[in-house]
């Protein structure tokens, strides 16, 4: 996802859309003026536009996941999916209540059903046997450059914090 910049082409359209979002609310659906009502239905056209672009990215950053999985892991990752996304009655954060909507698509469901993911195929120490391994057994093969080297060791490193640790198991205690 990052090669095909999803999530930057996603943050250059956000602003724009609450923009358009911020001019339709200014003005009125009963206000008189030609102008004001053409300005207004341009607006609204933008802002459908690029809802769906933003939805479109988000699909397809869904889509690709799933598809960089193998056969065998599509099935849980599709029940994953389905249940995270699209099933009513999940505890919301914000009202300590089960909410009557969908999740739905976005970065934060997509990176928590990453999460829940990566959970059924690792083992659940898989954080700590990174870290010993990391610190234990690496080392640079002579051949390979340092900057190479340190490449793929930083981006190894910015991927350990998604990686399922004990503090995952249930009733584990803090």
């Amino acid at each position: 996802m990052d090669q095909q910049e999803a999530k930057i082409k996603w943050n250059k359209i956000e602003p724009i859309k609450k923009a358009a979002d911020k001019q339709v609310s200014t003005i009125s659906t009963n206000n008189p003026d030609p102008r004001e009502i053409s300005k207004r239905k341009k607006q609204v056209k933008l802002h459908n536009g690029l809802e769906k672009k933003m939805n479109a990215i988000i699909l397809k950053a869904f889509n690709l996941y799933q598809q960089m999985c193998a056969t065998a892991l599509r099935a849980e990752w599709d029940d994953i999916f389905a249940k995270h996304c699209f099933m009513i009655g999940w505890m919301d954060d914000y009202k300590d209540k089960p909410s009557d909507k969908f999740r739905g698509q976005s970065w934060t469901t997509l990176a928590k059903c990453k999460r829940l993911h990566l959970l059924t195929v690792c083992d659940q120490d898989t954080a700590q046997q990174y870290t010993n391994y990391m610190n234990v057994t690496l080392k640079k093969p002579q051949r390979l450059a340092v900057k190479p080297f340190y490449t793929c060791v930083k981006e190894l490193g910015d991927l350990a914090p998604s990686l399922p640790c004990l503090k995952d198991q249930e009733d584990c205690p803090p």
